[in-house]
């Protein structure tokens, strides 16, 4: 499966949360693809690049309950002249949307008095329209005041955003979770401990929460590259 990246922020060079991404997107069959620095688009080179991949993703900082404005023009130049007229029932479309409000502000009594569910709307229809699976988005609340433990377990979640297949699969999460820790170099004593949980996790055993837990904290002694 390969996966594009469709990153639209205007100021992307002072936004630490698309930095943050951008160095956890350089993995294997992922493609980041920056909108803003691409305009004016070249219609043909961005549409050869949407039927290139299998799950394209919109990431955006929210503004004013949408995307900024590039995505939009790329939506309406791209999209149009009976290319929203094909089927990609192949395709997966997915949100990764970043916040400066928590994220309990856009649940139902939230001070932003609607749910991302419905703020998505539109792009549930996109999906709809162009037949493609649309994916429960990923929502990044206010990362400027995350922990490192948090930035660590984003990491994780981020990369399973970008690479599980099927991704809502129980099964094919632990797969993913004990392929990703088979890549690493880790001391002895880490080892061990990683052993233990897989050993666990291939007998039945989910201890989803521990293996999670372990990805963040090697993040955090430094070593998964962020």
């Amino acid at each position: 499966m390969k996966t594009l990246i469709l990153m639209a922020h205007p100021h992307v060079d002072n936004s630490y949360t698309q930095q943050f991404l951008a160095r956890a997107a350089q993995i294997e069959n992922v493609t980041w693809h920056s909108l803003d620095s691409s305009m004016p688009f070249d219609v043909a080179a961005e549409r050869n690049l949407f039927l290139d991949h299998d799950r394209i993703i919109f990431q955006f900082p929210l503004y004013w309950y949408s995307a900024p404005a590039s995505l939009k023009e790329w939506e309406d130049l791209v999209l149009a002249d009976q290319f929203d007229t094909m089927n990609f029932n192949e395709k997966q479309l997915g949100l990764v949307i970043s916040t400066g409000q928590p994220s309990d502000a856009y649940e139902r009594g939230g001070t932003e008095h609607f749910g991302m569910g419905e703020i998505t709307t539109p792009f549930q229809a996109v999906a709809l329209k162009l037949g493609m699976t649309f994916l429960p988005p990923l929502i990044i609340s206010q990362f400027a005041y995350q922990t490192d433990e948090e930035k660590a377990q984003l990491l994780i979640k981020y990369q399973r955003y970008l690479t599980q297949e099927p991704l809502n699969n129980l099964q094919v999460k632990i797969t993913w979770l004990i392929s990703r820790l088979n890549q690493l170099e880790l001391d002895e004593a880490t080892k061990q401990r990683v052993q233990l949980i897989m050993t666990e996790l291939q007998n039945g055993t989910e201890q989803l929460s521990d293996l999670q837990d372990t990805l963040a904290l090697i993040k955090r002694e430094g070593e998964i590259d962020g």
